[in-house]
């Protein structure tokens, strides 16, 4: 009998030693994630949101050696993604000084159709070891343009 309880107490301590492990496991805190280029952003428009007429677009474009930067914008297919090679359409005119939370540029929507868009900032950014360039961007989307259909546009109003 007295062999029994041993038995079933190392059972006991065993397995209440390799729950723990695996719960300790289970529950340890992830690795942060690869960090991504935070000189970059676009906090407004946001995505899934709805714009018409003059906007500013507004975010941060602070990268070291920053040589300029464009705002533009994309039709979205019907699976709401970029078209293969689609021509981005810029929307102001390309900017040289970095912004940190302020806007990047004041955009006109009304020479889009209304639509689903994606919009990005485009920034520009000089390797000097390399005597290179790269190009970083941010895009946000789907963006709904609707300059016709709002309530808010002149258009309905009449």
């Amino acid at each position: 009998m007295r062999t029994r309880w041993v038995s079933l107490a190392a059972v006991i301590v065993l397995l209440t030693t390799f729950a723990g492990n695996a719960l300790a496991q289970d529950t340890a805190p992830s690795p942060p994630a690869a960090a991504a280029p935070t000189g970059i952003t676009i906090t407004w428009p946001t995505p899934v949101s709805e714009v018409h007429g003059v906007i500013d677009m507004v975010g941060t474009v602070n990268e070291p050696d920053l040589v300029a930067y464009v705002l533009e914008a994309v039709a979205l297919d019907a699976q709401m993604q970029v078209p293969e090679n689609a021509a981005w359409l810029p929307m102001a005119a390309a900017q040289r000084q970095p912004v940190i939370s302020g806007v990047l540029g004041t955009v006109d929507t009304t020479f889009l159709p209304d639509g689903l868009y994606a919009m990005r900032v485009a920034a520009t950014v000089s390797n000097t070891t390399a005597a290179t360039a790269s190009t970083y961007e941010y895009t946000v989307s789907p963006v709904r343009v609707s300059n016709v259909s709002s309530p808010l546009s002149p258009a309905s109003t009449s």
